[in-house]
């Protein structure tokens, strides 16, 4: 097994962490949405957290970084930056510039919201029950749309990455 099929391979099992992260905190987020104990709320959160940061994150890191060094190893930069230095092919930097948004997306929206939720449940364990604030911060309606936004990105960079429409 070449080099180059390794760091592939490493690559694609970071994107299923990615992906398995996301599917799992989509599911415990959407069931703290719907708890009636702040306890349930608390441990679906917890969940939420742990998969944000062990599995999301660090695989959404190591999907970009492998995928960039697996790129550079194939083609150098005229596969990772496409027509810009040259190239024919495009999706890799099309996939680079929508991880883009996504870190833009998340550092704007979804750490800022996910801050006020955390202060909600903390305010709302202290009562020993679901309050209108943890209620509200659960709905927000700006941090469930970014959150659906990076979710369909995420599923346009996995299609770039199968398909290489372009």
């Amino acid at each position: 097994m070449t080099l180059g099929l390794i760091l592939k391979l490493l690559h694609i099992l970071a994107a299923f962490a990615l992906v398995g992260g996301e599917i799992g905190r989509t599911i415990a987020f959407r069931r703290a949405r719907q708890a009636t104990d702040v306890k349930i709320v608390a441990e679906m959160l917890q969940i939420f957290t742990f998969l944000t940061t062990k599995l999301v994150s660090i695989g959404g890191m190591l999907t970009v970084v492998l995928g960039l060094i697996a790129a550079g190893a194939q083609g150098g930069a005229v596969l990772i930056l496409g027509f810009l230095m040259g190239g024919e092919i495009n999706w890799v930097l099309a996939s680079l510039v929508l991880y883009i948004v996504i870190m833009a997306i998340t550092f704007s929206v979804s750490i800022p919201r996910g801050k006020v939720l955390g202060q909600a449940l903390a305010a709302a364990l202290k009562e020993g029950k679901i309050t209108p604030e943890l209620t509200a911060a659960l709905n927000d309606r700006a941090m469930n749309t970014a959150n659906v936004i990076v979710q369909i990105l995420i599923l346009v960079i996995i299609v770039l990455m199968v398909l290489k429409p372009f």
